[in-house]
């Protein structure tokens, strides 16, 4: 039964592969089976070239999967088929769909400024000091947010004001710095934990804090602030694009987020016309031409010159 391969692999990932690439896999497994029992491939022989539309289909019909979405459940399924011998299926021979994937907004300064307030002011549980330094040190940090959920107070250096992630997506620890809004929360966070492992805990919970909580609380944020669309990896997005904006070197923005290539960084800090445009006038390359036309034609200016001659 492929469903049974499905399982089998599911399993090997629990043992072998971090916890949050594991719960990833469980959701995806979880709708592949769903979608082959609806479609009737109940094993491998009846899974054929062109299963692959059909899944296609099903995924644009009963689901809100983009093409993206659907490249990963199907990769998936071909990661199982490969695990279990089968290297000439003929579901291996189908090309992937168009990529539509939306890349990450940044934060508007206006609302970033709102979003800091709130939580620099926030007083409603014993959590509010959490949630505050999720945020402060999203923001500062660039980190992704489960390689902020997974920081170790042993790996926090309070009088440098860096932190060492050892829990990254590309299994390559990472400094990171933060700096006043970090330095404003860190210490207290660690005096009131009860424990001496993770920096983030839910004090209310009794436990590490996890992904959820912060979606609920973000949630909870942007009903009471009126924000749309706000998610914890447009942080990072934004920070890169506020260093990037100040004048900080695109290399230094790279070590900090951990990207293995320059392109993705530059793709990621936004480096739109009005940063190109910044950067254009600032070294002004025309001035030197241009003061050399005005001393050539008596002190008159460019324009004035151009006139002249018209």
């Amino acid at each position: 039964m492929l469903q049974d391969y499905i399982d089998h692999y599911l399993e090997n990932s629990r043992v072998t592969k971090a916890k949050h690439t594991y719960r990833g896999e469980v959701t995806i497994a979880r709708s592949i089976k769903k979608c082959l029992a609806t479609l009737q491939i109940e094993d491998v022989d009846s899974l054929c070239y062109e299963s692959y539309k059909d899944i296609v289909r099903y995924y644009h019909v009963f689901t809100r999967c983009k093409n993206s979405s659907i490249n990963k459940h199907t990769a998936y399924l071909k990661a199982v088929l490969r695990e279990h011998g089968y290297r000439a299926h003929p579901f291996l021979l189908t090309k992937k769909l168009r990529d539509d994937t939306e890349h990450t907004r940044v934060i508007e300064k206006k609302d970033l400024f709102t979003i800091m307030r709130y939580v620099t002011e926030l007083n409603r549980n014993k959590n509010s000091l959490i949630y505050r330094a999720v945020v402060y040190l999203l923001y500062e940090t660039g980190a992704r947010i489960n390689e902020l959920l997974n920081i170790k107070i042993r790996n926090v250096n309070l009088s440098e004001k860096w932190i060492l992630l050892d829990t990254t997506k590309n299994h390559k620890d990472r400094v990171v710095p933060y700096s006043h809004l970090g330095e404003s929360v860190i210490q207290e966070l660690i005096n009131k934990n009860p424990q001496k492992e993770y920096l983030f805990w839910n004090l209310i919970k009794k436990r590490q804090l996890e992904y959820n909580d912060v979606k609920l609380f973000l949630r909870d944020m942007m009903k009471d602030l009126d924000i749309k669309h706000v998610h914890p990896h447009m942080f990072r997005k934004t920070m890169a694009t506020s260093l990037v904006e100040s004048g900080a070197n695109t290399k230094t923005v790279q070590k900090i987020l951990g990207h293995e290539s320059i392109v993705t960084t530059e793709i990621y800090t936004e480096y739109h016309l009005r940063i190109a445009m910044h950067d254009y006038m600032r070294h002004d390359i025309s001035q030197r031409v241009v003061s050399a036309i005005e001393n050539r034609s008596g002190g008159l200016s460019i324009t004035q010159s151009v006139k002249k001659r018209a």
